[in-house]
């Protein structure tokens, strides 16, 4: 058995090697499956090795992925372990855990143009995730039951307080979105509160690993496929129906697409649009365990847990190794991160009693 804790420390998934789902469909029951048990924290980062300064002039997307020799440790954070990262224009957000303190969480403000720290390390009692946005960060701290808002050179501010075991946030221009479990049940609810302050208001149902908002709608990974809802919560929740194994990690907006691929052997890169609930499929994918999505303007970048960085020209469909473990060098986690033509990763050195790093290479 494997374990893949995702968005954080309270929920984790237990995927079996021969516990595939077939075909989804519009009619996937709609009721959202119980938590399963913690087994695995996710990994990497602190302040230390600032080994390469991003020097290296952005040239477009390259021919080849250059990445493959190139990449490099920005960050060293033993013996910390990450848990999630996300980035507000050239500043990135990483959190991370303490193996010997599993209640206390640290989050790093990282200048990626300069591959500095910028702020001290801010220390909280529950540990974070944090999820991109188009301006600032939102963090959750489900321990706590806190929304948190992160600016750039401004302190953490509290947003949203008093939930039940919040995580997964992701935002638009006005209000901030997570998942959390359901006040009456052991199911989980995403939810959604205006930045400028107001109440909290329910969505849909979601066992969500992953959330993302592509137009007008809010995409939901999770343990039991893909499903969306208008973000003003209007109208009913939409099951999307593709062919493939019901759990999905991977999910992320593509210009007017919703992107996701499902986590198991033989899996697909998906797309799907607001004017349909049937995903097409993009192109087949070597890596089995595809935990996060990025995009760029022409490619898509899949991070295959303990394995390798992919990407996938989003013309052409061709797939291309970014990144490998092989050869002894750190193996890739969890998270992919875009800025511009630099591709950030978080990995660790098993050989090395799980040493954690922040990669860095420009594709």
């Amino acid at each position: 058995m494997m374990a893949k804790l995702v968005r954080g420390l309270g929920f984790a998934l237990v995927v079996g090697c021969s516990s595939p789902k077939s075909t989804q469909s519009d009619a996937r029951e709609p009721d959202v499956a119980a938590d399963a048990a913690a087994d695995v924290a996710i990994d990497v980062m602190v302040d230390a090795a600032i080994d390469v300064p991003v020097d290296v002039p952005i040239d477009g997307p390259s021919s080849s992925p250059r990445c493959a020799a190139g990449a490099t440790i920005a960050l060293d954070v033993s013996p910390l372990k990450i848990t999630t990262m996300a980035r507000s224009g050239s500043t990135l957000y990483v959190s991370t855990y303490d193996p010997a303190n599993f209640g206390q969480g640290t989050l790093y403000t990282f200048d990626l143009t300069t591959h500095t720290q910028t702020a001290a390390p801010f220390v909280t009692t529950g540990i974070l995730q944090v999820g991109e946005s188009p301006g600032d960060v939102f963090a959750a701290e489900p321990s706590a039951g806190r929304i948190w808002q992160l600016h750039p050179g401004a302190a953490p501010q509290v947003l949203v307080s008093d939930r039940v075991d919040p995580w997964v946030p992701v935002a638009d221009s006005t209000h901030v979105y997570w998942a959390e479990l359901t006040p009456t049940s052991s199911g989980r609810q995403v939810v959604r509160s205006a930045i400028a302050g107001g109440p909290v208001e329910p969505l849909m149902a979601c066992q969500a690993y992953q959330l993302a908002i592509v137009g007008q709608h809010i995409y939901c990974a999770g343990q039991n496929g893909v499903r969306r809802h208008r973000t003003d919560g209007t109208g009913a929740t939409e099951f999307i129906s593709y062919a493939g194994i019901s759990v999905v990690f991977a999910l992320a907006a593509a210009g007017t697409d919703a992107v996701f691929a499902p986590f198991g052997a033989g899996s697909t890169l998906f797309r799907v649009d607001s004017t349909t609930t049937a995903a097409t499929a993009i192109t087949p994918i070597s890596g089995p365990r595809n935990s996060d999505v990025a995009t760029s303007s022409d490619y898509f970048y899949l991070l295959d847990l303990t394995s390798a960085v992919r990407r996938i020209h989003r013309t052409t469909a061709q797939e291309e190794l970014v990144y490998s473990s092989g050869g002894g060098r750190p193996v890739p986690q969890q998270w992919v991160v875009l800025w511009n033509e630099h591709l950030y990763f978080d990995a660790q050195d098993s050989q090395l009693g799980g040493t954690s790093y922040l990669m860095h290479c420009v594709d």
